[in-house]
């Protein structure tokens, strides 16, 4: 993989810690959070996202280690 290929990893604020958070369809902006799925869910229709993707967040005092592949 080259510079032009890579694509830089995001960062998640630590507010989001143990919440599911909705991100936008480019995944460059996160768009709705909540407790559950559901939450998540409903807070990206109300921003007005119509193909978000979702991801639940550790809580920040733990580590996810591997290697990624």
């Amino acid at each position: 993989m080259n510079e032009t290929t890579a694509q830089q990893a995001v960062v998640v604020p630590k507010k989001y810690s143990n919440q599911w958070i909705a991100w936008n369809r480019d995944r460059t902006r996160i768009v709705g959070s909540g407790s559950s799925l559901e939450d998540a869910q409903a807070a990206a229709r109300r921003a007005g996202e119509t193909d978000p993707g979702f991801e639940w967040v550790p809580p920040a005092d733990r580590r996810l280690i591997g290697t990624g592949r």
